[in-house]
Parts: structure tokens; C-alpha cells; sequence
């Protein structure tokens, strides 16, 4: 499925479409996006996937997403940045909003482009 992977840091919104198998492997791969952006340091990444949260607060077991969750791991380490995991609910996520927003954008050009120019 298209998806948006939208992430907002300090204020600032950020996102990109990627395709993803499953609403979980979004979740993941925006925590990703997010400790690419972010500055070395703490940082909280608010999910609201049950699945992908707890991927993250222990990514162990035989999961096929748990090569996906270590990989985050790994990127945190790399750039320096903690990561603190929080299930929250998908109403009261911020990023929600900016992602929606993103993937109709993203449809609306993808619609004109096989539409062709207007005669």
C-alpha cells in the first residue's frame, strides 16, 4: 500500500510516501525517518501501532518485521540518538494529520500525471 511516513520534530513537520506492506512496517520506517531528522540526543517517538511499539522497546524474537525494528536500532545508535517508545492513540497523533495531508498530495499528482493535460 502507498502510505505517507510523516514524523513532526521540534514543531516541524516531515514526510515522505513510500510504499509498505502493513501499517506496522509504516510505523517502523517512519521511526526511522525520524532518527534520520533528528539531532543526536533523546528522543520520544510516539506510536500508536501496538505491534511496531513493541517491536521497538525490544526488538527480539521471530517477528518478519524484527530485522526492520533492529535496523532503527541501529540507525539510533549510529547517529546517536536514544530513543524513548510510547504507544499512544492514533487520535492524539500528531504526525496523523501532516500524513494524511502528505498521501492526498501525493495522490492528487499521481492522478493529474495519468490524466494527462487538460485539453
Amino acid at each position: 500500500m502507498l502510505t505517507a511516513l510523516s514524523v513532526v520534530i521540534d514543531g516541524v513537520s516531515h514526510s515522505a510516501v513510500r510504499r509498505v506492506a502493513s501499517i506496522a512496517e509504516a510505523e517502523l520506517r517512519a521511526a526511522g525517518y525520524a532518527i534520520s531528522l533528528a539531532r543526536p540526543g533523546h528522543l520520544t517517538l510516539h506510536l500508536d501501532c501496538a505491534l511496531s511499539a513493541t517491536l521497538l522497546r525490544g526488538p527480539q524474537g521471530k517477528h518478519p518485521m524484527i530485522g526492520l525494528a533492529r535496523a532503527v536500532h541501529r540507525l539510533a545508535r549510529l547517529r546517536g540518538v536514544e530513543i524513548e517508545v510510547v504507544q499512544i492513540a492514533g487520535s492524539d497523533n500528531p504526525a496523523h494529520s501532516v500524513a494524511y495531508g502528505r498521501l492526498q498530495e501525493e495522490l492528487d499528482v499521481r492522478r493529474r500525471s495519468v490524466a494527462g493535460p487538460k485539453t
